[in-house]
């Protein structure tokens, strides 16, 4: 586990912590954030004979989440690590345009073609 995280109760960066209970499985009650649960983590995959694939697994990711420079830099290092390459002390992980997510859900743009993506810089 590389990162454990807490649900907070609306969603937003300076929300409080969520306090609200769920029901497990055996029926009994816990607290949503009890304990912390992983949100990144890496794990090597079976691949062939003596070879392992290494994974990262992040349940972060929606474009919302990758204006957090923490999160970009997490995912480009591992980049670096997996792929036998030195990790910099500081990659640059700053967008390399203009960068503005719809929220989760943002929905379907009619008439937008590929071209509509290409960078402004």
């Amino acid at each position: 586990v590389l990162l454990r995280g807490i649900a907070l109760k609306e969603g937003r960066p300076d929300s409080p912590a969520a306090d609200h209970t769920k029901k497990r499985s055996d029926g009994t009650e816990q607290g949503v954030n009890s304990p912390p649960m992983p949100i990144a983590w890496t794990r090597t995959a079976n691949g062939p004979p003596g070879k392992g694939n290494k994974v990262l697994c992040i349940t972060a990711g929606s474009a919302m989440d990758l204006q957090n420079e923490g999160l970009r830099r997490l995912v480009v290092n591992s980049v670096y690590s997996f792929t036998g390459l030195t990790v910099p002390a500081k990659a640059d992980v700053d967008l390399v345009d203009d960068f503005k997510p719809s929220a989760n859900g943002g929905g379907f743009i009619k008439g937008m073609k590929p071209d509509d993506h290409a960078l402004q810089r």
